[in-house]
């Protein structure tokens, strides 16, 4: 067989492989000095000849190239070098554009790196009218901002910085450095192709070795086509174990191949590239591209359009698999494969089948064959640990591990696999670790290579991740020591060289093994995120096509399906965490945005684009990957007025996932998290009956003092949402009732203490609900436990007999010292509960002239300055004070801006005022202040602005609709 012959397979894959390249942006071109030949630039090696000439040399070796120039630079120093370089490359010569530099452009690549120094490329781009941005110096990588890029990597004559000679080279790194590492950051991810380049070529080595010293191994496969050469096996075999697969001129098509005339073989070479992929014998092609996917549980969208796209046939973002521009002939390939028993069935069945098998494991929804289109029924919704994950159902989980257990047999690697899996989610990482051994090894002996490649990258993962986590799963070292060594003795690399099937899987392999998967996901989020901000900010007479939000979903299930049932057990790590997180907040920003619309013209209204509403998807991923903490600030950045909606699907999950969860047995302390995540979510989301009182009715024992400490921000938001969603009535009592008493009977007094507001509401609530609601015995609990704070706050929800034993403890009460005793007094007028008599004030005031200094003067905490006059300047507005005019000349004189403000908020200048002093005022001060009707307008005003900008947090977006929306 020729050459010729057996290289056409090989070729015709690596043609397949960068046309996939160029649909998913993945191709980087490189362009060399070969490229620019046909427009009258010299070679390399003609470059080299020239300079030689001039120094007296009449043969030059390969290896002095570099050399060569820096001879001339240091005889004839920098102007005459400059002088001749820029000669020899035709420096402001205005050469023709070739068709090589035409074609290069066809394949559309986003980044083009070149070593020349020419135009050329540039004026390609200006002919046809593309904009592509030029980066040629360190100065032009932070104003990127074009999709489309040129690198000159090794500068160019306009700004006196190309790279020819051999200092230029040992100096790149610093002189480059910024483009340096965005070359590198591009092609160690990317399908290089290096066109105008020959072997001997210092630009090639130069970039080949950088990809090399960053990537090893792991580095995706670089082509270059060799214009001029003649095939040589050795020389193939030695650049394909460096990791660059030569694509010969002269081997591909021996009959167009020239001799001496590389221009017109690399044209030829670049015709053949960006030749269509023939589909003469296509359900035959169909089924040998996707065979490679046999043996995973799920492909995701991205794999299969990766292979089905050359047949003019892809799944839409609405998950629909079409034709290409309803072209007729692809709609015949559609037709051959899912046509009914009437339809021409002469392609071979068991191979149709076994297509359609394939595409079962997917998440594509139905079929357009011409008019119409069926639905498709995927495999996937059936399997039932799946769902239990999604659903939090651990008790299920263990039912089925135990079950399995019982069932399995010894060499069902699989159902090992499943087990792995299942203990994984149930957080037994020790227990799934040895059931990925036990998979691994009777998967690899039924020579089942792609479960058992999953199993082995899952040990290396899950081994990493217990030993990096050792302490916090209590592991003991010995344990932790024998895993080290079992997933140190795990090659992956070597595993997928040594087995042609994985060898063969191509792409999906690879990017499991590099969670390339997770990162061009979160890349692609990213951009909708931007998206979905836009459209969701932007007025639209007629939207077309999938908003930005809704494809992330897709995305999203695509994703979660894809790492589910293919049992990856990859999501305690951080690249995973994010890309999820990254999608959440997306939806989250998209639903809270504000209904935005123009009704002008009744006839096309105009309106913006966002989620109206959060699905089961959204609320998984937020228990799963957000800690309850991490769900307020989540929700609390994105404020929204009133709560945020659930679509059915959404309520129905929660409603599925509340008793699942509040009846877990994982660990105490992961579930106890879960419940608490719950109701952080439970703050913000549209509420029924049925969940608020399956989570209001076991929340007494779920509060410790640690859990009070994290959560009682939640519980507050939670019992505010449910309050205003009129959820709460006379049958909750009892609950809030206990939810009051257990944190009372708290042994951490500063833990119940400093938790005074949800214990105010919790008591406006049941008062709200209760009329009868008496706080005897909680005031009983609080004097016996001296709660002072507390009682202040409770003393307005307290009767009349209870007020009295409120007032008799404080007139009883004793100070360890003088300053205490003042401001609990000022705190005592404050809330009605004992007047406010001369004597105190007269000490305060002594107190504060014998210290002599500013509020702002002082910076220990707490601040006594400060206290004391915040609390003169509340009693003053209240009218409780004894010498008015003594007190105003201290406020005057010793109190904070904010205190100023205070005593004279009726005629205070509200330029200067700033929201956050709201915060630092009680509800009866917020209500005087807010009955003067022309402050409130100021203040609502201030509000209004601070809530455009993003800068009004929970406690102020409570003050605003409570006293001055």
């Amino acid at each position: 067989m020729s050459n010729n012959d057996s290289l056409q397979t090989p070729y015709e894959e690596t043609r397949r492989i960068i046309q996939e390249a160029i649909k998913d942006d993945q191709l980087v071109l490189f362009v060399g000095a070969g490229v620019s030949i046909n427009s009258g630039m010299p070679s390399w090696q003609e470059a080299i000849d020239l300079i030689g000439e001039r120094l007296g040399f009449t043969k030059i070796d390969s290896t002095d190239f570099l050399k060569i120039p820096q001879y001339y630079y240091n005889s004839y120093g920098k102007q005459a070098y400059n002088s001749l370089m820029q000669e020899i490359f035709k420096y402001q010569v205005e050469l023709p554009v070739s068709q090589i530099h035409r074609k290069l452009l066809k394949f559309n690549a986003k980044t083009i790196i070149t070593t020349n120094y020419d135009d050329l490329i540039e004026r390609t781009s200006e002919e046809k009218g593309e904009i592509r941005q030029v980066i040629c110096q360190d100065y032009n990588i932070p104003y990127t901002k074009y999709n489309k890029q040129l690198i000159k990597m090794h500068g160019d004559f306009d700004h006196d910085n190309f790279v020819l000679k051999e200092n230029d080279y040992l100096n790149y790194s610093n002189n480059f450095r910024l483009i340096e590492n965005y070359v590198k950051a591009i092609v160690g991810s990317k399908v290089v192709l290096f066109v105008g380049y020959s072997f001997n070529d210092p630009d090639l080595k130069q970039i080949f070795n950088w990809i090399k010293s960053i990537l090893g191994k792991d580095m995706r496969r670089a082509y270059l086509i060799n214009a001029d050469g003649i095939y040589n096996e050795n020389e193939a075999v030695y650049y394909r174990n460096l990791g660059i697969e030569v694509i010969y001129a002269s081997a591909w098509d021996r009959c167009k191949f020239i001799k001496n005339k590389p221009g017109q073989n690399l044209e030829n070479v670049l015709d053949q590239l960006l030749l269509p992929i023939d589909t003469s014998d296509v359900v035959d092609s169909i089924y040998t591209s996707l065979k490679k996917y046999e043996g995973f549980k799920y492909i995701a969208v991205k794999y299969l359009n990766q292979s089905l796209s050359r047949y003019g046939i892809y799944i839409s973002q609405d998950l629909i698999l079409q034709s290409k521009q309803n072209n007729a002939k692809f709609e015949d390939i559609l037709k051959r494969i899912f046509a009914d028993k009437n339809m021409d069935n002469s392609c071979n069945k068991r191979k149709i089948d076994e297509i359609k098998k394939i595409l079962n494991h997917s998440i594509i929804k139905g079929i357009n064959l011409g008019k119409k289109t069926i639905k498709f029924t995927n495999s996937i919704e059936n399997n039932k640990w799946q769902k239990y994950v999604f659903t939090f159902d651990s008790l299920e989980l263990e039912k089925l591990k135990n079950k399995n257990e019982i069932c399995i047999k010894k060499n069902d690697g699989e159902l090992f696999l499943e087990q792995a899996s299942i203990a994984y989610y149930l957080d037994e990482y020790l227990l799934s670790f040895n059931y990925l051994k036990r998979a691994s090894r009777y998967l690899f002996r039924n020579k089942i290579y792609g479960l058992f490649f999953i199993a082995q990258i899952n040990m290396k993962m899950l081994g990493k991740f217990i030993v990096d986590n050792q302490w916090r799963l209590n592991i003991d070292t010995l344990t932790v020591e024998l895993i080290k060594s079992e997933i140190n003795d795990i090659n992956i690399n070597e595993m997928i060289e040594n087995i042609s099937d994985l060898k063969n899987k191509g792409p999906l392999v690879e990017d499991i093994c590099q969670l390339n998967f997770s990162y061009s996901l979160f890349q692609k989020l990213y951009r909708l995120n931007i998206e979905a901000n836009e459209e969701a900010n932007t007025i639209y007479t007629l939207f077309a096509g999938m908003p930005a939000y809704e494809i992330s979903r897709i995305e999203v299930q695509d994703f979660l399906n894809f790492e589910i049932n293919n049992y990856l057990l990859f999501d305690r790590y951080q690249e995973i965490v994010d890309t999820y997180k990254l999608y959440v907040r997306t939806i989250i920003s998209s639903v809270a945005a504000k209904d935005v619309t123009d009704t002008s013209d009744p006839l096309l209204p105009e309106g913006n684009v966002h989620s109206k509403y959060l699905s089961d998807i959204d609320i998984f991923l937020i228990i799963r990957y957000f800690s309850s903490t991490d769900i307020e600030k989540l929700f609390d950045e994105h404020k929204k007025d009133g709560f945020i909606n659930l679509n059915d699907k959404g309520m129905d999950y929660l409603e599925t996932v509340i008793p699942n969860i509040i009846r877990s047995n994982f660990k105490t302390d992961f579930y106890d998290d879960l419940y608490w995540r719950l109701i952080a979510v439970g703050g913000y989301l549209q509420l029924n009956k049925d969940i608020f009182q399956k989570l209001l009715a076991v929340m007494p024992e779920k509060i410790t003092n640690h859990s009070l400490i994290i959560n009682k921000s939640s519980i507050y938001k939670f019992l505010n949402n449910v309050r205003s969603q009129k959820l709460v009535n006379k049958q909750e009592s009892d609950s809030l009732y206990k939810i009051l008493q257990t944190i009372i009977n708290l042994d951490g007094k500063i833990e119940v203490e400093n938790s005074e507001k949800l214990i105010y509401l919790l008591n406006k609530i049941l008062l709200d609900v209760n009329k009868a609601y008496d706080n005897t015995v909680i005031i009983q609990k609080c004097i016996r436990r001296g709660f002072d704070n507390l009682l202040m706050y409770l003393f307005d929800f307290s009767t009349k007999d209870t007020k009295k034993k409120i007032v008799n403890y404080f007139k009883d009460k004793r100070y360890d010292n003088e300053l205490v005793e003042y401001e609990a007094k000022l705190d005592l007028a404050k809330y009605n509960i004992l007047d406010f008599d001369i004597e105190t004030e007269n000490n305060i005031i002594k107190y504060l002239e014998t210290e002599n200094r500013q509020a702002s003067a002082v910076h220990i905490r707490p601040n006594k300055i400060v206290i004391l006059t915040h609390g003169l300047a509340i009693l003053y507005i209240q009218n409780k004070i004894c010498n008015y005019k003594s007190v105003l000349k201290i406020i005057d004189k010793y109190a904070s801006p904010k205190d100023k403000w205070l005593i004279k908020f009726k005629d205070f200048d509200y330029k200067d005022f700033l929201v956050s002093w709201l915060t630092e005022c009680d509800r009866a001060i917020l209500k005087n202040i807010s009955m003067n009707n022309k402050v409130r307008h100021e203040i609502s005003n201030k509000l209004i602005q601070a809530y455009k900008e993003n800068r009004l947090s929970p406690d102020l977006e409570w003050i605003y609709f409570n006293y001055f929306s």
